[in-house]
């Protein structure tokens, strides 16, 4: 009996407090008025655009063609050092601006 009590007396108060909370929640509140921020205009990251997305289509199309090139070069080596295998080919730089 003393638990059944218990139980009661912690619950009873539990679900009032959730009842009243759920209650203040359901309650339609004005809408606040947004506040006017006074900014200053942007100057950065936006002042030119489309010149901005045109130099980096030219960056990576250039890094593009710098890893192609790096790449044939590559293979080229590769190609040359299984046809002749020699130590010095094994450790042979190739003429790419990249590194190795």
């Amino acid at each position: 009996m003393l638990m059944f009590l218990t139980i009661l007396l912690t619950s009873v108060p539990v679900l009032l407090l959730a009842a009243l909370l759920f209650r203040a929640a359901e309650q339609p509140r004005p809408p606040a008025a947004a506040p006017v921020l006074d900014l200053p205009p942007a100057r950065f990251f936006a002042d030119d655009l489309a010149a901005q997305i045109a130099a980096g289509r030219r960056a990576r199309a250039l890094a593009v063609a710098q890893i192609e090139h790096h790449v044939r070069l590559e293979q080229a080596a590769a190609e040359e050092f299984l046809s002749v295998p020699t130590l010095e080919g094994l450790h042979a730089q190739t003429a790419s601006p990249l590194l190795n």
